[in-house]
């Protein structure tokens, strides 16, 4: 037998290049461990076993220039064992980082705890007939070890973009629900409605509550205070700009948050939103194939820290064409 010792591997830490300065830790661990799933990599770190100047460090941490990182053996082979796959079966066909490549070039605002997309148009949150992928279905393949998953904590409309909250883990879904209900959250919305609302300024508080359409479809409508079946409904509203009486930009802020709300509401105003095919008449002398409402702006205290979360979402490209064609400035 041979005295001569067996010596494993050593793996020296990774310096930080410059084109790697304020990368996200996670995002820079899958650029080096391709082969590695989402679940994998936020185990990893969750297990201490990713180490940047030697110390432990979270996923959202910025890594800067002159930091090294210290990944486990079998992460940097690919052909080593990767570990236990998540015990939460995933989608069909769908892996963590798939998911998660669909989802980070809508990301406007990214921490540990939840992170923010601005939801394309026509792009449905959630399952239902004749719908394939939704947002839910993305998020269901990020589950992690243990069955956690991020979570959505309110909706949009399948027509409408914009700020769309999603918590990493279950305590901060709760936490994020009671924002929600205490009316901690802040959400502003862009629409283009046809007509110009009056007074350019106001309150509409007109209850509402659901029929049946007819044909399996569910709608909602205004209803009167006295109505036992009517639900509270409050929408603050400001015209922005407006162009040749025929159309305005306006900012809405709901105060409470109904079912296709701010789409009954403008229509109840006679000012619908362009695009509406479902509560308002099709605008004369165009094709709005598409529906004009922008979720822009979400505001609330941090559920861990308590600080001010502030995400802005761009705009559509079928409303920046109707910014351009009306003349209107984009600002705020």
């Amino acid at each position: 037998m041979s005295d001569t010792p067996t010596f494993e591997p050593k793996f020296a830490p990774i310096p930080i290049q410059s084109h790697e300065a304020e990368m996200r830790l996670d995002r820079w661990v899958q650029t080096q461990c391709p082969q590695l799933g989402f679940g994998q990599v936020q185990k990893l770190l969750r297990s201490g076993q990713v180490r940047v100047d030697g110390k432990r460090a979270k996923g959202e941490h910025r890594l800067q220039i002159g930091q090294a990182v210290r990944l486990p053996p079998f992460a940097l082979n690919p052909h080593a064992p990767q570990g236990e796959a998540p015990e939460r079966p995933k989608p069909a066909g769908m892996s963590a980082e798939a998911a998660w490549e669909l989802l980070a070039p809508w990301v406007v605002y990214d921490d540990e705890d939840l992170f923010i997309i601005n939801k394309p148009a026509k792009f449905a949150v959630q399952g239902g007939s004749g719908i394939g992928l939704n947002i839910d279905k993305l998020l269901e393949a990020m589950a992690v070890e243990g069955g956690d998953r991020p979570r959505l904590v309110h909706r949009l409309d399948q027509d409408t973009s914009g700020c769309l909250i999603v918590a990493r883990s279950r305590p901060i879904t709760v936490k994020m629900t009671e924002l929600f209900r205490n009316r901690s959250v802040a959400k502003t919305y862009w629409a283009v409605v046809e007509g110009i609302p009056k007074p350019t300024q106001g309150r509409i508080t007109l209850p509402l509550k659901p029929y049946n359409a007819g044909n399996g479809e569910k709608k909602m409508m205004v209803t009167t205070a006295q109505d036992k079946d009517g639900q509270r409904a409050e929408t603050v509203y400001s015209v922005v700009d407006k162009a040749h009486k025929r159309v305005a930009w306006v900012s809405l802020k709901p105060v409470t948050g109904r079912t296709h709300q701010l789409r009954v509401h403008m229509a109840a105003i006679e000012t619908p939103i362009i695009g509406d095919r479902k509560y308002g008449e099709e605008f004369h002398g165009e094709d709005w194939a598409q529906l004009h409402l922008h979720a822009r702006r979400v505001q609330f205290p941090h559920p861990r820290t308590g600080k001010t979360v502030d995400a802005t979402a761009p705009l559509p490209e079928h409303m920046v064409q109707t910014f351009d064609a009306y003349g209107f400035q984009e600002k705020g």
